[in-house]
């Protein structure tokens, strides 16, 4: 793995100030577990056995799943979180927003899927290059047919057609949050509350709730419990956001337990 840059602007950082000790200290681990790209499978397993090599006291799989919630929601109004979620098929993946800033770019494609196509991470695209990744191979990017290249005027937007495609891609994110929810004996109630709480949310916010409902019910079906009512899973009565805690995979418990010494196997 390359070297990374640590610039001295992040002992003035306020994004690094919002984060706990611990999602802080994962932070500067991820910069060095990230391929080029700043991408890395965000499984909490894969994030752990890859940035602790040597284990320090306290850390396991479930606090390195919480540290990558902190860094994927919180940033200062108007800014971007340290790192982008992302699905693509069954596995999550993360992206280092801020990865032009402390990565040399020595590779010429991925390790991993690219994000741009993920409505999830539309704003990532800002600052990457469109280089698409598949199986280690570099997809070439295809020029654009001179008389297809749109006019300067056709690049103007309309307000009126922006705003409502917004609201549409909105709706359908609902629908496909409700949809993914678990339904609790077979029902999923007050619908038109949990829509209102869910478009309050940011577009990043609401992908990412998708996301947590689908983690959510993966838990649930394995353990067999009972699903909070959708709306409360947005917002509960405390003014908490419960979703937050499951932007990514809760982590399985053991199925048996080692013997601590050779006496609890006589």
């Amino acid at each position: 793995m390359p070297n990374r840059d640590l610039k001295e602007s992040n002992r003035r950082s306020a994004s690094l100030q919002l984060l706990s000790d611990a999602a802080e200290r994962l932070w500067y681990r991820l910069l060095t577990s990230v391929d080029d790209f700043g991408r890395l499978e965000a499984d909490p397993e894969v994030v752990f056995t890859t940035c602790f090599q040597r284990v320090p006291n306290g850390w396991n799989q479930e606090k390195v799943r919480k540290c990558l919630n902190e860094m994927a929601t919180k940033s200062l109004p108007g800014d971007r979180p340290l790192i982008s979620l992302y699905r693509v098929g069954v596995k999550t993946f993360l992206q280092v927003i801020s990865s032009p800033v402390h990565i040399y770019k020595r590779a010429k494609c991925s390790k991993y899927p690219d994000p741009i196509d993920t409505p999830l991470n539309q704003h990532v695209t800002e600052i990457l290059p469109h280089v698409h990744a598949d199986a280690g191979k570099c997809t070439p990017i295809l020029s654009v047919p001179e008389s297809r290249v749109p006019s300067p005027e056709s690049r103007i937007p309309n307000p009126e057609l922006s705003s409502a495609h917004e609201s549409a891609q909105m709706l359908t994110r609902f629908q496909e949050y409700w949809q993914t929810y678990p339904a609790r004996n077979g029902k999923r109630v007050e619908k038109g509350a949990t829509e209102a709480l869910f478009l309050k949310l940011s577009i990043q916010d609401q992908a990412l709730a998708v996301i947590a409902a689908r983690n959510y019910a993966e838990s649930l079906k394995h353990q067999g419990l009972s699903a909070k009512d959708p709306k409360r899973f947005i917002r509960d009565g405390q003014g908490q956001e419960p979703w937050r805690d499951w932007i990514t995979p809760a982590v399985a418990e053991p199925t048996q337990r080692r013997p601590k010494s050779l006496v609890e196997l006589l």
